[in-house]
């Protein structure tokens, strides 16, 4: 659920940052360790992913501190089960996991809620960037539904503490995959990889020894393609790869792959390029790069990484 950072007027009582028996701040781990009450659960977190020694060290950060409240309804959502509870939560996370969400909620330097809502993003210590409007959180209880800062500006001797009602979820990087594996995980391109299923072409889009770019049809591609070739209005990619024999298949499919992996940019700044069947095309062919919105061949997506190349979707057939 996407939601909005905003400040709450209201404040908790019984939080303090300071030693009663020394007069002096205490750290941010420190803080959460003698508020119980508040952060048992987030203490426990800290504690599991030795996090801990690093907010009790020096230096000045800012966190953005979720109660027990919002662990256990951050559990609630996402173990999906009514009666889980913070630590269940916490139990069900590698330690991995559970750093990269804790850290999610660290920025380096100390910034005052004037800060914090001046600023539309921030880089937290994990390197992955928090949105004031497009962070995932779960368990924020605002008024509209927003995180709510609870209590801010708490002062700690090693820097700042804003109490949140929820728990933010860093994005979620996924790992490229095998050009093979990227059309299997996308639904518009089931039409290519039927294609590349009966001209037994998996294993070159699949393999690592190859570095490859692939310019990719899209299903409503091949469904164009399917309507011309067959003269049928109503035909469909499918119809067209059952009706062409494998080797014809093979051909069409091999004019659309390059040796290389050649991004967008590299694209542009060539005239002409050679395909695997040594088919030569020219820019002119390759129209969906033409950056002015003309031609029949439009990118859709572009750019995408693979271990074994690059993939620009299309939305047309390129025929030998």
């Amino acid at each position: 659920m996407k939601k909005l950072l905003t400040l709450a007027a209201t404040g908790l009582i019984g939080f303090t940052s300071v030693n009663a028996e020394e007069g002096e701040l205490l750290s941010i781990a420190e803080v959460a360790a003698y508020t119980p009450e508040s952060f048992s659960t987030l203490t426990a977190a800290l504690v599991t992913t030795d996090l801990a020694k690093t907010l009790n060290s020096e230096g000045a950060f800012t966190i953005f501190a979720p109660t027990n409240a919002a662990f256990d309804t951050a559990a609630k959502a996402l173990l999906g089960d009514e009666s889980a509870t913070g630590l269940d939560l916490l139990l069900a996370l590698d330690k991995e996991t559970l750093a990269e969400i804790l850290t999610y909620h660290v920025l380096p330097g100390a910034l005052l809620s004037d800060d914090v809502l001046a600023s539309d993003t921030f880089t937290t210590v994990n390197g992955a960037d928090v949105n004031r409007v497009d962070t995932t959180i779960v368990g924020g209880q605002g008024s509209s539904g927003n995180l709510v800062l609870e209590l801010i500006n708490l002062e700690a001797a090693n820097g700042i503490i804003h109490v949140i009602d929820g728990v933010l979820l860093p994005p979620i990087v996924e790992e490229p995959v095998s050009i093979l594996e990227t059309a299997l995980n996308t639904p518009a391109l089931s039409s290519l990889v039927a294609a590349v299923q009966k001209a037994n072409l998996g294993w070159i889009l699949g393999s690592e020894r190859f570095n490859l770019t692939v310019f990719a049809p899209t299903n409503d591609a091949f469904d164009a393609a399917a309507r011309a070739a067959l003269g049928d209005e109503n035909a469909t990619g499918a119809d067209l790869v059952e009706a062409l024999p494998a080797w014809k298949l093979r051909r069409i499919l091999l004019n659309h792959i390059l040796f290389g992996d050649l991004d967008s940019g590299d694209v542009l700044s060539k005239d002409r390029y050679y395909t695997l069947i040594w088919s030569k095309l020219t820019r002119e062919d390759l129209t969906l790069f033409s950056r002015n919105g003309q031609g029949t061949l439009i990118p859709e997506l572009i750019d995408i990484e693979a271990t074994n190349g690059i993939v620009h979707v299309i939305d047309g057939v390129l025929l030998p």
